[in-house]
């Protein structure tokens, strides 16, 4: 896998010129690049993704095609540091997955959206200082031949109406702002 991952970024370096690239994770690259437009960021990904996906790479002598998807963001956002950015082209890349092309572009959320999370996360603050996450415990049941009783331990945050919000809703805001860390020394 390093020996592939290292043949990726050498063939990344090379196809995205000047810019600087670096290796993001197990299998993520990021690329940086203050210059070009959304829709510049846009036609640099669709040529990276295309690159990557019709060179023959080699896994332990057998040739192997890779799948890629890309995110864009650009800077003009606004984001108020590193890692809020890193975590928005995270998601959208994520969402590429799903397209047909592969690659996927950061829109801001509409303003309405963007109050709802600043409402849950008021609502993850408020219950960290008070110290009421709730955690959920559903039992796990084996299909076949383990006696063992289990349970899954799910997270939840209730909001000011009593509404349970997911850890699927609740994490990625977590991680966005910093609070995720809190969380994980709660539970």
């Amino acid at each position: 896998l390093e020996i592939l991952l290292g043949d990726v970024s050498r063939l990344l370096a090379a196809t995205a010129g000047q810019l600087p690239v670096t290796r993001f994770g197990d299998g993520s690259y990021l690329v940086l690049d203050r210059q070009r437009s959304e829709s510049g960021l846009e036609s640099l990904a669709t040529q990276v993704r295309e690159t990557l996906m019709q060179t023959p790479f080699q896994a332990l002598g057998h040739p192997l095609r890779l799948r890629v998807s890309a995110g864009v963001c650009a800077f003009k956002h606004g984001f108020s540091d590193a890692g809020t950015m890193i975590n928005a082209v995270e998601k959208v890349a994520r969402e590429a997955r799903s397209h047909d092309r592969g690659v996927s572009r950061y829109e801001p959320p509409p303003a309405a959206e963007a109050l709802k999370e600043a409402a849950l996360l008021t609502n993850i603050r408020e219950a960290l200082d008070q110290d009421s996450l709730v955690l959920l415990y559903q039992p796990v049941v084996a299909v076949a031949g383990n006696e063992l009783a289990q349970c899954q331990t799910l997270l939840r945050v209730r909001d000011s109406s009593g509404r349970l919000h997911s850890a699927a809703e609740v994490i990625p805001m977590a991680e966005r702002s910093g609070l995720v860390v809190d969380i994980d020394r709660w539970v």
